[in-house]
């Protein structure tokens, strides 16, 4: 251990780790440079408390694993600002843990990687043999820091910084690099981790200037006092009374925006509903036009331990969503379009539609600045009931991934079951109409269709043939004709009676009659013509009617019998007459074929109406 005294001030400081190069005096927040042996002192810190459970000094958990915190560096950037914390594992290794907007990540120092001079949204970055990809880039101004850190920092400088995440993983790059030396540039290579995975005990207490939870503030457009609710970070408050959009600073308010109209929401800033297990409250609310007189509304939730939830609403249809750092690439992104196949973290996802918005109203309190005519482009993909959406800005390409919920139950979460409104339409992420039982229940309808067109084709087959006959030209002409004697089996019970002609352009009306060979009495008749014409008309051909009747008739009682018949026509075609018995009647399997078609069919059906209903808009693009 080596003891120090501050330059400023004369306080005593101990070090604890050989490694540390930087300390803020916790007493006069002078920055303290240890170079060799020399002590140097800069600037003072201006920084803002935590707005965590994260302190220096804490300890405390990350995916279970226990960390001490150190040190704390943190930098603001134009739409907000985030907290670098420098921390010591059980075995003494350093680690940091970055904090922004309740998103974290734990990450080292590394230095074998290429960073180009020129950095855009996209730009890909190769460690170790896994590609990463810019997702956020932009400039940012060291506001100070605390405690014990491993690393100069200069108060007030400005740095470049470029944000990247690995293709399909959770792994992430954080790059921070001097605007007037680009030489001195820090690299870190981590893993995103969820907030719910960070514990460090209960939320500090925070003064009231670092504008976080239940603040009063006093509108700088209208006047009027209003409070926020209570979440740990507050960048972008909006007035209750004028809707004007505030800009909260360390140093004071801005008006950045007013809201051009007021909206209807169905809940409320400040309402709290019991959601997959969690308590959130809603602490702002936002409209985004996407053009075409389409908008879509969403609300910011806010819970203690699982951060911030994005609750989106689309024409009654509600999905939760959260920060994901798992993607494609870029590319991919720009480059799917509606109902094209994409890989995302080894799932397969349907791109749904893709376009563009801008924020046409805001209320409550938000951790970044947001204000009217914000634009940005997305695009959605879906797994329903699961949605994935990515929005690209200017500097920033931004994942989330969320799961459609039942409007019903949504309602009921925020106590409000009496006053549901049902979805309109049927939403991008709504859950299939084909649940487990019901895609059960139409595969073994279809089962059955099966079944019974097997057993309606069996009822075409030709029996056992009792008598097969060809009448030359000369017999039809002669216009009647009598068979030979065959005979009926004792049992039978449907017998059949076919009759093929070589008809080419014609008709051929046939009337025939079954007889008692014994005693010459007719035991049935029935009735038939057989026409058949074809030609080519429009260089296609064409074709009508058929060659051949076939009719199925009741057997009589066992015995002899002969086959008449009395024709007549436009042609004398050759004519073979085949009598059968042992006949299936069509009409029964007809009827349960028809029958079975109900369900699986009803089942189809609905299931593709409820499917073009959600992808009706971009059928017709």
């Amino acid at each position: 251990m080596k003891t120090i005294q501050c330059p400023s001030c004369g306080a005593g400081h101990t070090i604890h780790n050989p490694g540390i190069s930087t300390i803020v005096c916790e007493y006069c927040r002078t920055t303290i440079y240890l170079e060799a042996d020399v002590v140097r002192a800069g600037k003072k810190s201006v920084v803002a408390e935590p707005r965590s459970s994260l302190a220096v000094g804490k300890s405390g958990t990350v995916e279970g694993r226990p960390f001490t915190l150190v040190g704390r560096v943190q930098f603001e950037h134009a739409t907000g600002r985030w907290d670098e914390w420098y921390a010591l594992d059980s075995g003494g290794r350093t680690w940091w843990i970055v904090e922004d907007e309740k998103n974290y990540s734990v990450e080292q120092p590394t230095t074998d990687i290429h960073v180009p001079p020129d950095v855009a949204l996209g730009t890909r970055l190769e460690l170790d043999g896994s590609r990463f990809e810019v997702d956020e880039i932009g400039q940012a101004r060291c506001t100070g820091g605390e405690g014990q850190l491993p690393r100069h920092f200069d108060v007030g400088e400005t740095y470049d910084y470029f944000d990247a995440s690995e293709i399909g993983s959770k792994n992430v790059l954080t790059i921070e690099r001097s605007v007037t030396d680009p030489s001195d540039m820090e690299v870190y290579y981590g893993r995103a981790v969820r907030p719910e995975h960070v514990d460090f005990g209960d939320v500090q207490s925070t003064p009231a200037m670092d504008f976080t939870a239940g603040v009063a503030i006093q509108c700088v457009t209208c006047g009027a006092g209003f409070e926020t609710r209570p979440q740990e970070e507050v960048v972008t408050a909006v007035c209750t009374h004028c809707g004007s959009q505030l800009q909260l600073t360390e140093t004071g308010l801005k008006a950045i925006s007013q809201n051009p109209r007021h909206w209807t929401f169905p809940f409320s800033v400040g309402d709290s509903g019991l959601l997959e297990g969690h308590r959130y409250e809603i602490v702002g609310r936002m409209v985004h036009d996407e053009g075409w007189s389409e908008y879509s509304r969403e609300y910011l939730l806010w819970n203690k331990q699982q951060g911030y939830r994005w609750m989106e609403e689309y024409e009654g249809n509600y999905v939760l969503m959260r920060p994901t750092q798992i993607g494609p690439s870029k590319a991919v992104v720009d480059t799917a379009w509606p109902r094209s196949k994409v890989d995302i973290g080894g799932q397969t996802w349907t791109c749904f539609e893709r376009g563009h918005s801008n924020l046409a109203f805001v209320d409550g309190a938000l951790p970044w600045l947001a204000k009217i005519g914000d634009k940005n482009s997305y695009v959605d993909f879906i797994d329903p009931p699961r949605i994935y959406s990515v929005e690209v800005g200017d500097l920033e390409l931004e994942r989330f991934v969320g799961e459609h919920i039942d409007s019903k139950t949504v309602y009921a979460a925020f106590n409000k079951a009496d006053k549901h409104v049902p979805p309109l339409v049927v939403g991008p992420a709504a859950p299939p109409y084909l649940t487990p039982a019901r895609k059960a229940a139409m595969w073994v309808g279809w089962l059955f269709v099966l079944v019974n067109l097997l057993a309606t084709g069996a009822t075409f087959s030709g029996g056992t043939t009792l008598l097969s006959e060809s009448l030359g030209q000369g017999e039809v002409a002669n216009g009647e004709w009598t068979s030979p004697v065959f005979t009926v089996p004792d049992g039978a019970t449907v017998m059949g009676l076919k009759v093929e002609t070589s008809l080419d352009n014609g008709w051929l009306a046939i009337d025939s009659e079954l007889i008692e060979a014994d005693t010459e009495d007719i035991v049935g008749a029935s009735s038939a013509e057989v026409a058949y014409y074809h030609g080519y008309e429009g260089g296609e051909s064409w074709s009508e009617g058929s060659r051949k009747k076939r009719k199925l008739f009741k057997a009589p009682p066992g015995g002899d019998y002969q086959i008449g018949l009395y024709m007549e026509g436009d042609q004398h075609p050759i004519v073979t007459v085949t009598v059968t018995t042992g006949n299936k009647l069509t009409r029964y399997p007809l009827l349960m074929l028809i029958l079975s078609l109900i369900v699986p069919g009803w089942l189809f059906i609905r299931n593709q109406a409820h499917e073009q209903q959600r992808w009706g808009v971009d059928d017709d693009d």
